[in-house]
């Protein structure tokens, strides 16, 4: 072998030992960085663990793990605690479909959101979005465009939760617009920097009530779910004669046209006639208030139970959704809010099972202020709502303020057919009565 065979084997040699050294330098970074990314995502989902110690959990959050109604968490006699509804992540990904991602952003909903994917108006990364696509959140690498416009998807997830308590009023709508210029629940709630409110729930347009709002779309969705049982609880005033054996068959079930139906709990409210006979005593007023308890969110499902007993609700007022009720120290007016403080978000996040919250306000908090300073700050709170309330009232003067939808006018129809039927049963019984009563004074 010549001088230069050699000399050129030895610079081979000498190249191929660089590069396979740079080859295991970048393996070797390569391993810091995935181990870096791991602890990340490890540290990430820690805030999301299932595991718990009772002895550090606030007292709220334990009640609702209590009231749940739904399996939702394993409770050791050491004082563990594992919930059972927080998704197990693989390898520590925390994948999310992308049109929930840019709706969680307050961008726009989540069928806008859709659609601008299915218009090619969204990129991840340089390419095209796909409807379904599936984001890793915990990837800060992700780079989304909408429109060309670079969202910061990953800002709200470190926002706290939060739960706005909403005193809904008759005549306006639960939607985001209308395209008819009416009221929405949605005229005067905060704005928020990042993210946006989700309704839990819906009200119709003659029911008023509490409305709840947050800003975590996975505890909107649990709230509303039928597997966890959330309870809600109105106040219905009933038109028509309701007797003990159709109390009883409303308990038991009645029959729907999208399957049997049931109030869970019902008490009337106001006592039974004194003067009725023993025989008489189910008979009860012609209009009379009962608060009943429901575990279903279905369509008018309230109104279509009593209908179903040839009896309608007149007035609907819902007073308490997932342990939170309206009636509380400080009075909310029609169409006013509150914040709900941490220990009602606790509350909340126990009973359907997910993780507690440790930002936010609590009652404990101005414990070293005075009665009168707490007094001015509420005050000023209430002025607040009831000059935006006043000044909207003024703009839509003019407007008619009771809503009829036209899309359910024959479910209107057939409810003004049964209170002229009730009308009518009520003017036999009560001229038959005093009929009775002359002809008893007669011959006394």
């Amino acid at each position: 072998m010549s001088l230069t065979e050699k000399v050129l084997k030895l610079i081979k040699a000498t190249k191929e030992k660089k590069a396979l050294d740079i080859l295991k330098a970048k393996e070797k970074q390569h391993k810091k960085d995935t181990a870096r990314k791991d602890f990340y995502r490890r540290s990430i989902l820690n805030r999301d663990k299932e595991i718990f110690e009772a002895d550090e959990l606030d007292e709220s959050y334990l009640e609702g793990l209590r009231k749940s109604r739904n399996d939702v968490a394993d409770i050791s006699k050491k004082g563990v605690i594992k919930l059972k509804t927080v998704k197990k992540q693989d390898k520590g990904v925390r994948p999310e479909r992308l049109h929930k991602v840019i709706a969680r952003t307050g961008m726009c909903s989540n069928r806008k959101a859709e659609q601008l994917i299915r218009d090619g108006l969204v990129s991840v990364n340089g390419e095209k979005a796909i409807v379904g696509q599936q984001i890793d959140l915990n990837d800060s690498s992700i780079k989304i465009r909408v429109e060309g416009r670079v969202i910061n998807h990953r800002a709200a997830l470190k926002e706290p939760c939060q739960i706005l308590i909403y005193h809904k009023a008759e005549g306006e709508i639960s939607s985001r617009f209308d395209p008819e210029g009416r009221k929405t629940v949605f005229d005067r709630l905060p704005r928020l920097n990042v993210g946006r409110w989700v309704q839990v729930g819906r009200l119709d347009a003659n029911t008023s009530g509490l409305l709840l709002f947050t800003n975590d779309g996975e505890l909107a969705h649990r709230l509303m779910h039928p597997s966890f049982n959330i309870e809600r609880k109105y106040l219905c005033r009933v038109y028509g004669e309701v007797t003990d054996e159709m109390l009883k068959r409303i308990t038991e079930g009645v029959e729907l046209d999208d399957g049997i139906a049931k109030f869970d709990e019902i008490h009337a409210i106001g006592e039974v006639d004194p003067n009725l006979d023993q025989g008489s005593k189910s008979q009860r007023k012609a209009n009379q208030w009962f608060e009943v308890s429901i575990t279903e969110g279905r369509k008018h499902e309230v109104r279509r139970i009593w209908e179903s007993q040839d009896v309608m609700v007149s007035r609907l007022i819902r007073v308490e959704y997932a342990g939170i009720r309206l009636n509380r120290d400080l009075s909310i007016p029609a169409s006013g809010y509150l914040e709900a403080d941490l220990n009602e978000i606790n509350l909340v996040r126990g009973l359907v099972g997910l993780p507690p919250e440790t930002e936010g306000f609590r009652p404990s908090d101005l414990s070293g202020q005075s009665k009168s300073e707490l007094k001015r700050q509420k005050a000023k709170h209430l002025r607040t709502i009831r000059r935006a309330i006043f000044k909207d009232n003024q703009h839509r003067a003019g407007k008619e303020q009771r809503v009829y939808d036209e899309r359910n006018k024959e479910q209107r129809d057939k409810r003004k057919q049964l209170a002229e039927k009730i009308s009518q049963n009520n003017k036999k019984k009560f001229s038959n009565n005093r009929k009775n009563d002359f002809v008893e004074k007669f011959y006394k």
